[in-house]
């Protein structure tokens, strides 16, 4: 029997084991790995994280409530566009396009801290950029992280923002 007040630290993550049962079977698992979160992945029809119906189907696994578009054009050039999802649990997909870049942004609601950090590590390390500095950001407890890194030639942008009750992760190129 593990003591679940106790805390621990496994590759740089704080947390405690828990008791967890199956119909057959009882075990311990560390808490930091365990999410609601559904968990992320690239499938082989959309290796680029820029692929938005990837992530369209990740809204999916949440339930998508509703959507809109967001335009702010002027004699019908587009300055951005916000495409909205709002998704079942407080949870938000914004894309982001304009003139000059694009973003990817995902805003969970009333999740734990570590559950973004796992959320945002399984991408980026889907996508091989998972550095030092990514990692540094995520054990910093700044609220607000933003990190530029190489991907296919091209300079992105990841911020990770720790902001009341939401945690705010995007990933943002072409500037």
């Amino acid at each position: 029997s593990i003591p679940s007040s106790l805390y621990e630290k496994i590759n740089d993550f704080n947390g405690r084991w828990v008791r967890v049962q199956s119909n057959t079977d009882i075990g311990y698992v560390f808490d930091c790995f365990v999410s609601k979160i559904p968990v992320f992945s690239f499938s082989d029809d959309c290796k680029s994280w820029l692929n938005y119906e990837c992530f369209r189907r990740y809204a999916k696994k949440f339930g998508v409530l509703d959507s809109c578009v967001y335009n702010n054009c002027i004699e019908s050039e587009s300055f951005h566009t916000m495409e909205i999802f709002n998704l079942s649990g407080g949870h938000q997909l914004i894309f982001h396009t304009g003139w000059e870049g694009y973003a990817i942004e995902i805003q969970f609601s009333n999740i734990r801290e570590i559950e973004g950090i796992m959320f945002s590590y399984n991408i980026l390390s889907t996508l091989g950029v998972v550095n030092s500095k990514i990692m540094e950001a995520w054990k910093s407890s700044e609220l607000i992280n933003v990190i530029d890194f190489k991907l296919d030639d091209e300079t992105c942008i990841f911020y990770f923002i720790r902001c009341k009750n939401k945690t705010i992760i995007k990933i943002s190129g072409g500037v």
